[in-house]
């Protein structure tokens, strides 16, 4: 079964299905320790979402992990900055994802979308209650 995992991984797209299947389950997840190209997978009270990583956290740079999402509030696959884990209200664990918490996107405007000086659209998830990588890679 492994080996069937391993020939399907160039393949995968957003497959949330498939991507489901294949996460490792974690209670939470670095995003300074994943890579390009893997798929982390989020599992909410109300959708299931598919982080394709283009480039891991920096916490040396303080920069958020960037991907390509779909599922949930985006539909069609959209660049983001993962900015971390929130128990809903303003406080942030930059870098992290974690259970029973609640994900914190930040999704880049248009110019002709802006309003004043914000640059991003920020959108909180439901409750995490599951999530996991795919990795594309052998580390």
């Amino acid at each position: 079964m492994a080996e069937d995992q391993a020939e399907g991984k160039e393949h995968l797209s957003f497959d949330l299905q498939k991507l489901t299947e294949m996460a490792e389950s974690q209670e939470g997840i670095d995003l300074t320790l994943v890579n390009p190209g893997d798929f982390i997978v989020l599992r909410t009270r109300n959708s299931i979402y598919a982080i394709n990583v283009q480039f891991p956290a920096n916490k040396g740079k303080n920069k958020s992990c960037k991907g390509i999402i779909k599922g949930g509030v985006f539909p069609e696959p959209t660049h983001i900055e993962v900015r971390g884990a929130t128990s809903g209200g303003t406080a942030i664990i930059i870098h992290q994802l974690k259970k029973g918490m609640h994900a914190e996107f930040a999704q880049p405007l248009e110019e002709s979308e802006r309003i004043g000086f914000s640059k991003y659209k920020f959108i909180t998830t439901s409750t995490v209650e599951s999530l996991g990588i795919v990795k594309t890679q052998e580390t």
